[in-house]
């Protein structure tokens, strides 16, 4: 804010002369009130009633009217006109009267002082312009300052790991054990680890897992695991999209450095806005990955950070393709759906549609929900297959226990049937697949059914004679 009301001079000025020149209208238009004549239908009575007594002596001249009809008529016909003059002359004194013009005075005084009143408590005083050039550089700084992922999660209340069901407290120490982030190259295994920690809450060795998983793969990394390690830095950062979630949305697409996805989205919004990029700017958004699940969240959380930065243009620009070419089953869609329209209008597509929602096989996955395979477990372990077959099967036996006592969502039911499924127990996979779907009926009460969309998408699993509802 600007200090003083100096260095606005020029908008003070207006905003006076304005209200002055309202204030003058109202004035005037008061004190011509007050000139009016009186209202014509009354003075048209007053001369109606006197023709109709001078008509009156003439009829009774002539012998129409008889004395006493003449002496009635003239009484009806002369109170009549008493009551028109009264009204007339009570028009002419109440026109504009002084008590009147002092009163509707102090009105507009009134609504002056207080529209001055109000703005200097709710307005913003000595404000400057912002023209479009400042606002972009203060987003931009706003972005390049912002804090770390270690120093916004430390500000952040802490996250209570869920524990593990007692009969995976062991396998999942024996995993703990031989799977250590800072040492193995075990990819399956840093896939298993990275998967369980998310699922438990405990992102901190999930992010570490994950990490090593991609430094081993090296340029092999798919856009999968770029997906997932950003996914676990937002979920642990509570949805802030930090400089280190940045870093791997980059990699993951492919681009170099904040400054090619600066220009992707630019390229993207003059796309939308009907410009047809040409050349080098066609070559860049060719190369882009397509939109698919593996991309989405990179898509996804690219736009995040745009839109938690100041520059919703920019976000609706990545979210655009998502929403329209991505599969339409992805997590994000719910979401985006209802941010979109906001971002769309900032970045001045006004008029812009949703696409019609397509009917989702697993709306709202949840992607920390996805079972490890029987060869992860046993490559993670390093065990015998007899070890690893009982370590694997002893998890898939908790679960199945506690969905089967309590219950559970459709994403939980949808994991022990490929579990089970993954195993070979394929007989078990079908009468778990049966009890799912009596615990979530087509038609139940649960989130535009992705309930039992998840599970539907898990009986996929099974051999195809077998899936039918």
């Amino acid at each position: 804010m600007m200090d003083g009301l100096g260095d606005a001079t020029g908008f003070w000025m207006v905003a006076a002369m304005l209200a002055g020149g309202i204030a003058i209208l109202l004035t005037l238009s008061l004190f011509f009130a007050r000139s009016t004549p009186p209202e014509p239908e009354l003075a048209r009575d007053v001369s109606l009633y006197r023709q109709q007594l001078a008509g009156i002596g003439q009829e009774e001249a002539r012998g129409v009217l008889t004395g006493d009809e003449a002496q009635r008529l003239k009484a009806e016909i002369g109170r009549r006109l008493l009551e028109a003059d009264r009204q007339n002359r009570r028009a002419v004194s109440g026109a504009g009267s002084s008590r009147d013009l002092v009163l509707a005075a102090g009105v507009i005084v009134l609504a002056v002082a207080g529209a001055v009143f109000l703005y200097l408590h709710l307005g913003r005083p000595g404000q400057p312009d912002l023209p479009m050039a400042t606002r972009l550089a203060e987003a931009e700084a706003r972005m390049a300052t912002r804090p770390s992922q270690a120093v916004y999660v430390a500000n952040l209340p802490p996250i209570i790991p869920a524990e593990p069901e007692p009969d995976m407290v062991e396998p999942l120490q024996k995993l703990r054990e031989t799977v250590d982030p800072a040492v193995t190259d075990n990819l399956q295994g840093l896939g298993l680890r990275a998967t369980i920690e998310a699922r438990l809450g405990n992102y901190a060795d999930a992010i570490l897992a994950q990490r090593r998983l991609i430094e081993v793969r090296g340029a092999e990394a798919s856009a999968t695991d770029y997906s997932f390690l950003t996914l676990l830095l937002v979920e642990q950062a509570s949805g802030y999209v930090s400089p280190e979630a940045e870093a791997e949305v980059v990699r993951g697409l492919g681009l170099d450095g904040r400054a090619g996805l600066d220009r992707v989205a630019d390229l993207l919004l003059a796309a939308a806005q009907g410009f047809q990029p040409q050349g080098e700017d066609r070559a860049v958004l060719t190369a882009l990955p397509p939109v698919s699940e593996a991309t989405g969240p990179l898509f996804l959380y690219a736009g995040e950070l745009y839109a938690q930065g100041g520059r919703p243009d920019r976000a609706f620009a990545l979210w655009r393709p998502l929403i329209e070419q991505g599969p339409q089953d992805g997590f994000w869609v719910p979401r985006l759906r209802d941010q979109i329209r906001a971002a769309a209008w900032f970045a001045g597509a006004w008029d812009y549609q949703l696409p019609e929602a397509e009917a989702a096989e697993t709306a709202a996955r949840d992607p920390a929900l996805r079972g490890p395979g029987a060869e992860d477990i046993a490559a993670a372990a390093g065990k015998s297959e007899a070890e690893i077959a009982e370590m694997a099967a002893g998890m898939v036996a908790g679960l199945s226990a506690r969905l089967q006592s309590e219950g559970g969502s459709g994403a939980e039911w949808a994991q022990l049937i490929r579990g089970l499924v993954v195993l070979g127990r394929l007989d078990e996979a079908r009468d778990m697949l049966e009890q799912a779907r009596s615990a979530w009926p087509e038609g139940s009460e649960d989130s535009e059914g992705s309930e039992r969309a998840l599970i539907e998408a898990a009986a996929k699993a099974l051999p195809a004679a077998e899936v039918s509802p």
